[in-house]
């Protein structure tokens, strides 16, 4: 006859490999997720390329042909909805400014929005110059900074007497499109002055540096490169500016 003792020793002994091995497999469940957390945070950013000019119709009621985008001397065409819906995406949603947007988040959205087709769109995309990647703090960094320029669309609004610490950009008679800080409105006042995102960032830090009282970082072109993409991200999702290559990378043409 077993001994009841040793039995329920046993299966001590296997509860407790069993709970150990549970263990082990959530510790590494959560180690993969955060690893995989670590490699999209890791991921690069995205920005859309280029000035919208609307669909081009061949014909009196008929479907448009493509979608004319404006990229320095070039119109790179967006053949159809989908290719239009994936760039407009590219451009970021306003309701989800905390995320990080990357090729990972947008084919995200595209999915929850129906859209299963933006991996391969994105491909497309970038193969056209209308959208550009860009990984933060490093050499890659300023790379595409030299490369794009920030151009600024609407117009400032100025602040408010019921918010004063934030400043709107819109359309006049309207409510503003989106509000900034004022160091982000700053960059869309100035920033398209310079002929690359690069050269704005080291303007910007001069002048900030000439400022009684300004900060380390307000006068280092590598912090403010920093806050120049965060500030990217912020006007664009808004519409309130867009991404052109450079002069020296979009070539030059004489009028004729």
């Amino acid at each position: 006859m077993s001994n009841p003792d040793n039995n329920e020793s046993g299966a001590t002994a296997s509860d407790d490999t069993a709970s150990n091995d549970t263990a082990s497999n959530d510790t590494a469940s959560e180690d993969a997720a955060l690893d995989n957390a670590e490699s999209q945070d890791a991921s690069p950013l995205v920005f859309p390329v280029g000035h919208y000019m609307g669909p081009f119709h061949p014909s009196r009621n008929g479907p448009a042909k493509h979608h004319i985008v404006r990229v320095g001397w070039d119109t790179p065409k967006l053949p159809d909805e989908a290719h239009v819906d994936i760039w407009a995406l590219a451009h970021g949603l306003p309701t989800r400014e905390d995320v990080r947007w990357t090729r990972r988040a947008i084919i995200q959205a595209a999915e929850e929005a129906g859209m299963p087709d933006a991996p391969a769109i994105l491909d497309n995309l970038a193969g056209l110059g209308l959208i550009a990647e860009v990984s933060p703090k490093t050499q890659q960094a300023h790379e595409f900074a030299n490369s794009y320029r920030l151009q600024s669309l609407l117009i400032g609004l100025g602040n408010s007497p019921d918010d004063p610490l934030l400043d709107g950009i819109g359309l006049m008679g309207l409510a503003p499109m989106v509000k900034v800080r004022p160091r982000v409105f700053e960059i869309w006042q100035w920033a398209h002055l310079w002929p690359t995102v690069w050269a704005a960032c080291e303007g910007l830090a001069y002048v900030a540096g000439q400022a009684e009282g300004s900060s380390p970082d307000a006068a280092d072109p590598e912090k403010v490169l920093d806050l120049v993409l965060e500030a990217m991200r912020t006007l664009i999702s808004a519409n309130a500016a867009y991404l052109d290559v450079a002069t020296a990378s979009g070539g030059s043409r004489s009028p004729g």
